[in-house]
């Protein structure tokens, strides 16, 4: 596990510094997400969102939250870490 966290470390000193600012664009994320937009628009938002996340930005989307969750983990922030899942979990990323 220490090579893994060597190997992060400068990402993980990244998201340190910047941590109100994660919480804040999570927080917003999972706000936004939760409201029920697609029947106040009539659009398909929340769906277009979806399938461009994981179609056509799939595996950079992937790597990208696994490295965030690395780095929250290790970083011992509880609160970015279950925005991080909660989000994931709106977007269909766990499936």
């Amino acid at each position: 596990m220490n090579r893994v966290k060597s190997f992060v470390a400068p990402v993980c000193n990244i998201v340190q510094n910047n941590k109100q600012m994660l919480s804040m664009v999570l927080v917003l994320f999972v706000v936004i997400m939760m409201l029920p937009l697609d029947k106040l628009l009539r659009t398909n938002m929340k769906a277009n969102l979806i399938t461009n996340l994981k179609g056509q930005m799939g595996m950079l989307t992937s790597v990208a939250s696994a490295l965030l969750f690395l780095c929250l983990y290790f970083n011992n922030d509880t609160l970015n870490l279950v925005l991080l899942l909660y989000a994931c979990v709106l977007l269909k990323l766990l499936n």
